[in-house]
């Protein structure tokens, strides 16, 4: 019987298994995984890395960062408006103060959050961008208009395929 050692952890699994009984990687062979001949400790060199397929989730998360970047650049542009623009004939009675501060507090969250969503499809395929990934689906969260999209991303971005993508 042949034994398969985990691309992640390098536990020993039998020839048979899928996933790994330690971490629950896909193991070589089975459809998707990464596949690496020999020990992982070892130093062996003669297996290949195979990519794993992209999940349908990841589409529909370049979807979202780009609506949501488009809401935050629509924030700053409407707060340097109200922040820079003379309001004077447009506040209907208003406090022209209330109005420019709340400009400011519109610059200061949108100019960070637009560049934050802006970049996010064009970050590597690593760990720690899943995790980022999972920040931003949160942010999101905060409202409840964005809540009916960024509840079902978030399901679908905490499951295996989406993790065994990005490396996790």
């Amino acid at each position: 019987m042949e034994i398969l050692y985990c691309p992640r952890c390098g536990a020993q699994n039998s020839q048979n298994e899928t996933r790994c009984h330690s971490c629950g990687a896909l193991l070589p062979g089975s459809a998707g995984a990464a596949s690496i001949q020999g020990h992982p400790e070892a130093g062996s060199s003669a297996g290949h890395i195979e990519l794993t397929a992209k999940p349908p989730v990841i589409k529909w998360y370049l979807i979202y960062c780009i609506a949501m970047a488009l809401l935050y650049i629509g924030c700053t542009v409407f707060g340097g408006l109200l922040t820079f623009a003379d309001l004077s004939s447009f506040s209907a009675g208003r406090d022209l103060m209330e109005m420019k501060i709340q400009g400011i507090i519109m610059l200061v969250v949108g100019i960070p959050l637009f560049f934050l969503y802006a970049a996010a499809p064009f970050l590597p395929r690593k760990p720690w961008n899943w995790i980022f990934s999972i920040v931003l689906i949160c942010i999101g969260m905060t409202s409840c208009c964005c809540i009916p999209a960024c509840v079902p991303l978030l399901i679908f971005w905490i499951k295996p395929e989406t993790k065994e993508y990005f490396q996790q």
